[in-house]
Order: structure tokens, then C-alpha cells, then sequence
């Protein structure tokens, strides 16, 4: 079985934010302008579902990163 993840804009935001990240700075690291994560912000581009892992991936490094430095 095979289950989608997604995403909402809000998500999104609030993931980025609780990362401490500008658009630009999760831009660089998904490999995507500023543009497209604003735009995906504002729900003008679809966020599609490997965008979506993608952000959940980095936000689990984060946390594992930042557990190290304490």
C-alpha cells in the first residue's frame, strides 16, 4: 500500500518558521527559488508530495542536528 503525504500551505509555513529558516534558506536546501516556496506558501503552486517529505526530512535533521550541539 502506498500512501501519498501532502502537505498544506500552512504546514508548510509553520514547519519553516519552527526551523527558523527564511524562504530563501529552505529554497536553497529543497533545491527550489524563493519564489516556489512563496508561492507554495501563498497556495499558488501546488506542493507536491517528495516537496512535502522533503520538508518533513529536513525538519527531522534539524531536530537531530540541534540535540547534538546541546
Amino acid at each position: 500500500m502506498y500512501i501519498m503525504y501532502t502537505m498544506t500551505r500552512q504546514e508548510l509555513r509553520r514547519t519553516r518558521e519552527a526551523m527558523k529558516l527564511t524562504q530563501s534558506q529552505l529554497a536553497e536546501r529543497l533545491g527550489l527559488t524563493s519564489t516556489s516556496v512563496a508561492r507554495m506558501e501563498r497556495g499558488e503552486q501546488k506542493i507536491m508530495p517528495v516537496t512535502a517529505l522533503a520538508v518533513k526530512f529536513l525538519q527531522v535533521m534539524e531536530s537531530k542536528t540541534k540535540g547534538k550541539e546541546k
